[in-house]
C-alpha cells in the first residue's frame, strides 16, 4: 500500500522539539519509481551546481523558461526549472543504466527529501508530511517506536536548513 499526504510530525525551529503525529517507517529501497513518475523541479542554484559539475543546461533542462511554484509559506513564488526525461523510457535524464542517480552527490533538494515534503506552519514550526503524490512503496505506517518518524523529521529539517 502506498502512503500519501500523511503528516509525519513537526519540529520546533527554536527548541528543536520533535512532535510525532504518525508512526512512519522509511528506508529507501532504490526502486527509482520517483525518478520515473515525477517531474523534478530544480532551482537556479541547483542548475548552477549541476553545470559546475560538467553538464550543460540543454542536456538536462526541459526548457530555459522557469516555472513558478508556490513557496512553502504561500506568500511568494519560487522560480524553478524541470529536469528532462529520457525520450522513450521517460526516466529522469540522470538515472543511469544501473538504475543509479548519476548526480547523487549533488542531486536536487526535491530528490533529497522525497518521498517527504515539508510545510512551514508558522514562524516556529515545520511540518513534515509524506508527499501528496508519493509513488514510494518503501513508506509504511506502523506501530513501532517513534524513532523512525523522529529521524525522518530531523533529516528533512536538516536539509531544509541547508537551503
Amino acid at each position: 500500500m502506498i502512503v500519501r499526504d500523511l503528516p509525519v510530525g513537526s519540529i520546533n525551529i527554536e527548541s528543536k522539539e520533535v512532535k510525532v503525529i504518525n508512526q512512519v517507517n522509511f528506508t529507501c529501497q532504490s526502486s527509482t519509481e520517483c525518478c520515473r513518475k515525477h517531474d523534478i523541479p530544480v532551482t537556479p542554484k541547483e542548475v548552477e551546481r549541476i553545470t559546475d559539475n560538467g553538464f550543460e543546461p540543454d542536456q538536462f533542462l526541459i526548457n530555459f523558461t522557469p516555472i513558478l511554484i508556490n513557496s512553502k509559506t504561500g506568500k511568494s513564488k519560487i522560480k524553478a526549472y524541470v529536469l528532462k526525461k529520457k525520450p522513450f523510457s521517460h526516466d529522469c535524464v540522470f538515472l543511469n543504466e544501473k538504475n543509479l542517480c548519476s548526480i547523487h552527490e549533488f542531486k536536487p533538494f526535491a530528490c533529497k527529501i522525497y518521498p517527504f515534503t515539508y510545510e512551514i506552519k508558522d514562524t516556529e514550526n515545520i511540518e513534515v508530511r509524506v508527499h501528496q503524490d508519493s509513488v514510494c512503496s518503501s513508506v509504511s505506517v506502523g506501530l513501532n517506536a517513534p524513532s523512525d518518524s523522529i529521524n525522518i523529521i530531523r533529516d528533512v529539517y536538516s536539509k531544509v536548513k541547508m537551503l
